[in-house]
């Protein structure tokens, strides 16, 4: 009987010894998120919706990543967001493509690109029978910017038409002129003026710049050649959760801007716009035959610009995407 009670205690000093040092090594707590600023190029919009997924799905987190968005807080700052990043003040930035082209001097690399097609396109209203770059002779073109302008004649210019053929408009960003007939055709993006004047009951006819010989890639990621250099892993966990914010966006429109009015409820009074916005956008961010979040590599060899020859590998961003 003894010997049966001194066998308990010692299998229960055996049992406490184990569970003790099982707690000695248990691993220690999780190191704290590494902090990561991103740079956007325009104020809070659906735009930039799958951070904002990505950052409410807990994607950032499960990188260990503690990421801030910074908007613009003027519609024409001109910040030196490119520059700020090639120093590493912000770790990561969005642009136009067009943009980073301009400032091939920085030290920035692109990574990713969240838009395979620029949204820039001309429109019309369809009673006007405008179905191609070919209809637009003979009718009057609002023309916004020098760049805008440029753009219209090289559209015009792949489509066999001479300039001179349109009439040219110099407008504001204010839309007035179109609504009321003044302008035929109008300039602007396929999320934003597009969206506002189907809200308006108008049937528009949209020429996207990308379907006839003017392709963009649009808001690419870009990050200092120090971050490629010295930090490539970080590259791939930002990418990662950035990747899986837009993939569930895009599976989960109307989710998705709820997520967004849930970040931003001054939005709410306007949500039938951020909707039309953002699935107008889907079409240019995973069209047929591209990948999310994949580069044009081509641009590499046409310009200076400094892309990642590795990122240039669709498959490398879907091993990123699926954790491989």
């Amino acid at each position: 009987m003894k010997n049966n009670k001194l066998h308990k205690l010692i299998l229960l000093i055996f049992i406490c010894g184990i569970m003790f040092i099982s707690g000695c090594t248990q691993p220690s707590e999780q190191a704290p998120a590494d902090t990561v600023t991103i740079k956007l190029n325009w104020k809070d919009s659906v735009q930039f919706l799958g951070f904002y997924v990505a950052q409410h799905q807990g994607f950032y987190a499960e990188e260990n990543l503690d990421i801030t968005l910074v908007p613009i807080e003027d519609t024409f700052e001109t910040d030196g967001s490119l520059e700020k990043v090639g120093a590493g003040e912000f770790d990561f930035g969005i642009a136009a493509t067009s943009v980073i082209l301009r400032y091939q001097d920085q030290p920035i690399t692109m990574v990713a690109a969240l838009y395979q097609f620029s949204p820039a396109t001309l429109f019309a209203r369809a009673e006007l029978g405008i179905n191609s770059p070919a209809d637009l002779a003979g009718h009057s073109v609002a023309v916004k910017s020098n760049t805008w302008n440029l753009l219209i004649d090289e559209i015009l210019v792949l489509s066999n038409i001479s300039p001179d053929k349109v009439t040219k408009v110099k407008t504001g960003f204010d839309m007035t002129p179109f609504y009321e007939g003044d302008v035929d055709v109008w300039v602007g993006w396929i999320t934003n003026e597009v969206v506002r004047a189907r809200l308006k009951g108008l049937d528009i006819v949209t020429l996207p710049f990308y379907e006839y010989g003017i392709e963009n890639t649009d808001n690419m990621i870009y990050t200092s050649q120090d971050m490629v250099e010295n930090n490539p892993e970080m590259i791939d966990r930002v990418l990662r959760a950035t990747l899986k914010g837009w993939e569930w966006a895009v599976a989960n429109p109307v989710e998705a801007v709820d997520i967004f009015i849930e970040f931003f409820p001054e939005f709410e009074e306007d949500r039938d716009f951020h909707q039309g916005s953002f699935e107008s956008s889907i079409p240019l961010i995973i069209p047929p035959g591209k990948e999310l979040g994949s580069l044009n590599c081509q641009m590499s060899m046409l310009s200076n610009a400094n892309i990642d020859e590795a990122l240039c590998n669709n498959t490398f961003l879907q091993n990123i995407l699926n954790n491989k």
